[in-house]
């Protein structure tokens, strides 16, 4: 009996991908993600930098995150130079919120998503280069 040999790589690609466009997507979600959780770590009033406010007897507690896990990264080649690609990432900044008696209370308490902003940054790269 014939023993099955396995499928070619490009089996495993999308049709609508060739293979170093495919190259590209994977290099570029990689870069994405680190590039999502610094900007996590430095978001201006994120988890570090939490707001309290005091509104009637409770403190309300908050901060902003980026839904790292969520993250949508698209690669397409550039329309006017097949040898570049752009990448976009779409991605949702959540504002967090927790409310307690005192203000330390507030910054301990179980959070919750009160609101999301949706967001889209665009990258490019030349074939083989980095991501800028």
């Amino acid at each position: 009996m014939e023993e099955e040999s396995p499928l070619p790589v490009q089996a495993n690609v999308p049709l609508h991908m060739d293979q170093a466009l495919a190259r590209e997507h994977q290099r570029f979600t990689q870069f994405a993600t680190e590039q999502m959780h610094k900007m996590n770590a430095n978001i201006i009033g994120g988890k570090h930098n939490m707001q309290v406010h005091k509104h009637g007897t409770q403190y309300r507690a908050s901060y902003k995150a980026i839904d790292v896990e969520g993250i949508v990264c698209q690669v397409r080649r550039s329309e006017n130079n097949p040898n570049y690609y752009v990448g976009s990432v779409l991605y949702k900044e959540h504002i967090l919120e927790s409310v307690g008696h005192t203000p330390e209370a507030s910054r301990k308490g179980e959070f919750v998503r009160v609101s999301e902003k949706p967001n889209r940054i665009i990258y490019s790269s030349k074939h083989g280069g980095g991501w800028e």
